[in-house]
């Protein structure tokens, strides 16, 4: 019973937390005269993938690439598929060209260029994960350039 109470009382928490961090995240956004997409893509980003973030690099450093791998695999179908599944079951998701070309089209490139070198070195060495990371280092700088 006293775990349920935990689990109840957590999932509260998690609800009165995410609507604080939503609310929080427009007001940045119209502060800083940017638009929500990009405090979505960016700022709220670092924020709802940091224990995934955790997990992968904890996987990774005690030798555990399944896990690694399997979670960072997991998180991306999870939120690509259902969670934008339900969120458009609630309301229509719109999106103009803009935000297609800057969210999904490097979604697409970058999971085709992981698909590859996965595919021929059977991993991601270091070598590669530098490629990723500076990757992903220059997609925020483009990001930022064109909002």
């Amino acid at each position: 019973m006293k775990s349920l109470s935990f689990v109840l009382v957590g999932a509260v928490i998690l609800i009165v937390a995410t609507d604080a961090a939503v609310r929080s995240a427009t007001q940045v956004a119209t502060i800083l005269g940017m638009s929500e997409f990009l405090i979505g893509i960016t700022i709220v980003t670092f924020g709802t993938t940091t224990p995934e973030f955790a997990t992968s690099l904890l996987a990774a450093y005690r030798k555990r690439p399944d896990i690694a791998v399997g979670n960072t695999l997991g998180t991306l179908v999870f939120n690509s598929v259902f969670v934008l599944g339900v969120g458009a079951v609630i309301g229509p998701l719109t999106m103009t060209e803009g935000q297609i070309m800057l969210g999904i089209l490097p979604l697409l490139l970058f999971g085709a260029l992981l698909a590859g070198i996965v595919y021929r070195r059977e991993g991601i060495g270091r070598w590669e994960g530098v490629v990723l990371v500076t990757l992903y280092i220059v997609y925020m700088a483009v990001l930022l350039y064109f909002s």
